[in-house]
């Protein structure tokens, strides 16, 4: 009996470790977060004043760093198709939904994201990339309009829809689980900005050099020429549109430059 009773514990024991360990954490599986070594993203990035141009930003995380006992992974980004101008941008880790950056020649942290938040709620985000000497930079805050899920690449990941007031229906940014801005790693907040009306929009995102994600709206993940977005897939068909800044109102796109093509 002593045996037998010895002999079933071992089973339940043995069965809650396996269990246990086909659990997964979301911060140990690539399907739904950020930080996870070998990933890539490619942002297609145009000036719309005075003289058009287009490029292409690459950023990837190449090896880990540790500060103050916590884990990070080290990001760098490139705008030319072989990466050889290579850029180092900071340092980027992910824990509890949350994913934290720190820029280079800066010991401060920040949060990029913050996959917590629900409907109703406000994120608020300090970009430190611009600075003005003698001005103190005011948060930007957003607020969170929608919450749902979204199947990207056969796997369902959380969506997150930002407006600015409450009342605006007009969406600014778009944040995917596993991929961070419809408009770039960089670009929380939507992908309009600077006086010279800078877009950023993502193309593709890649994980361990698979494609994971690939805007449908563009025909491939590298672009350098005006020419080339103007003409792709038919889908800017009036440069004089972006150009004079009019694409706010251009029927094609909605403020975070996605296609919506009424």
């Amino acid at each position: 009996m002593k045996t037998l009773k010895f002999f079933l514990f071992t089973v339940l024991v043995l069965s809650m470790v396996m269990a246990c360990s086909d659990f997964v954490t979301p911060q140990q599986t690539n399907d739904n977060t950020i930080v996870f070594p070998n990933s890539s993203w490619s942002i297609l990035r145009y000036g719309v004043f005075l003289e058009p141009w287009v490029s292409t930003q690459y950023i990837h995380f190449d090896g880990d760093s540790t500060v103050a006992y916590k884990e990070y992974q080290k990001v760098f980004s490139c705008d030319d198709e072989l990466h050889e101008n290579i850029k180092y941008e900071g340092l980027i880790r992910e824990q509890d939904q949350k994913t934290y950056f720190i820029r280079e020649n800066s010991e401060t942290e920040y949060i990029l994201y913050d996959f917590s938040l629900e409907e109703g709620t406000n994120f608020e985000y300090l970009e430190p990339r611009v600075q003005i000497p003698g001005y103190e930079n005011p948060p930007i805050i957003l607020y969170v309009k929608k919450v749902d899920f979204v199947e990207i690449n056969g796997i369902q990941k959380k969506r997150i829809q930002f407006t600015s007031p409450p009342d605006d229906d007009t969406v600014n940014a778009i944040w995917i689980e596993g991929i961070g801005s419809f408009n770039g790693l960089f670009y929380p907040c939507g992908g309009m900005h600077g006086p010279n009306n800078i877009i950023e929009t993502l193309l593709c995102h890649f994980q361990d050099n698979e494609l994971v994600y690939k805007n449908p709206a563009w025909s491939k993940c590298y672009f350098d020429k005006v020419d080339d977005i103007i003409f792709d897939n038919g889908i800017h068909e009036n440069l004089t549109d972006i150009t004079s800044g009019g694409i706010h109102n251009n029927k094609h796109f909605n403020r975070i430059s996605q296609i919506i093509k009424k």
